[in-house]
């Protein structure tokens, strides 16, 4: 026994801290089942509830804090309309900042009372009910004759049943690509029969899904996906060169960014005559911070600021030397006259 004791090896810290280890990453793996119509992610602890509505109060001079009391509130607004009667707040979950999570029996409850907002808009005045998110993806080389209503004819009226068939086009097992809105980003212009468009998605899945494919159907043709991020609405329209509206909706004539021609840019036979097609001012184009529509043009007058001040101290430091030089040489020219003995 003694022998066979002596046999048996401690295990070292190296061996007993990945053993550690290797228990911990069992026990995180281990998962729970969400039900009710709510999920829950251990990695990076997300936690998704879709039977959640959320509320900011962060307007509502109501009270905020007795949660007895907004819930009976809450309850008692939804009781009093025909479009929410019958939906019942199963709890509600005080959130960061002023928000609160209604959190309802069903998901299709939370659905409808996203819909309608004035069982919480009328019982707390100011609050702000958060609607559902969607997912959006941007889709390039999109077919318009796959898109577009061709009753219509116009190059920007979308079929009425596209988000329908968008979601029973494209296929993938668990994952519903329900559209709920669709963009079209590319000029209106007859001769292409190609563009790019934004379609907002209902399951975050599915945006995942197109965008790691590469690809979506629209009919018999397919388009490549790409993230979606909004641009800055301080941009000009790149048809008239104006500001206030974008390239999409834009119905005037082309104008020159540089000479304000009737003619593109790149069409453009007089670059150096420049004419700012968004002020009308001569001198510079509606790419030069010069122009006062511009988003920018605060830093040029920043920059002629910086100039002037600097211009001003050279002229002072120039009226200083030339004074000193002058004082200098009134003093030679009294040392060098002759003196009468």
């Amino acid at each position: 026994m003694a022998m066979l004791e002596k046999s048996v090896q401690k295990p070292t810290y190296c061996e007993a801290v990945k053993g550690r280890q290797e228990q911990g990453t069992k026990k995180t793996h281990l998962t729970t089942s969400a039900g009710h119509g709510h999920s829950a992610k251990s990695q990076g602890h997300t936690f998704t509830d879709e039977r959640t509505v959320n509320l900011d109060t962060g307007r509502t001079k109501a009270e905020k804090t007795d949660y007895v009391a907004i819930k009976q509130k809450l309850q008692q607004g939804l009781d009093k309309s025909k479009n929410t009667e019958g939906l019942k707040i199963h709890f509600l979950r005080p959130g960061p900042g002023e928000r609160i999570d209604v959190v309802f029996q069903e998901k299709e409850q939370a659905e409808n009372a996203r819909k309608f907002t004035g069982w919480a808009t009328g019982q707390l005045p100011g609050t702000r009910v958060k609607g559902e998110e969607w997912f959006p993806v941007k889709c390039d080389m999109v077919a318009k004759l796959a898109v577009m209503d061709g009753a219509v004819d116009d190059g920007k009226i979308f079929r009425q049943t596209l988000c329908h068939e968008f979601s029973k086009e494209n296929i993938a097992e668990g994952i519903d690509f329900t559209a709920m809105k669709v963009y079209w980003l590319s000029k209106i212009d007859v001769a292409k029969k190609v563009g790019s468009l934004v379609i907002w998605l209902k399951n975050k899945l599915a945006a995942e899904y197109l965008l790691s494919s590469g690809t979506a159907i629209f009919g018999a043709t397919g388009a490549y996906c790409s993230k979606w991020e909004k641009r800055d609405d301080n941009l000009p329209c790149f048809n008239c060169n104006k500001y206030g509206h974008k390239q999409a909706s834009c119905k005037a004539a082309p104008k020159c960014a540089l000479c304000s021609g009737q003619h593109s840019r790149r069409n453009c036979t007089q670059p150096t005559k420049l004419k700012c097609p968004a002020c009308s001012k001569e001198g510079h184009s509606v790419f030069d911070w010069e122009c006062q529509l511009h988003p920018s043009h605060w830093k040029y007058r920043g920059i002629q600021k910086t100039v002037k001040a600097s211009e001003r101290q050279r002229s002072q430091a120039a009226n200083r030397t030339e004074g000193n030089e002058r004082e200098v040489d009134m003093a030679d020219a009294g040392s060098s006259q002759p003196t009468n003995e």
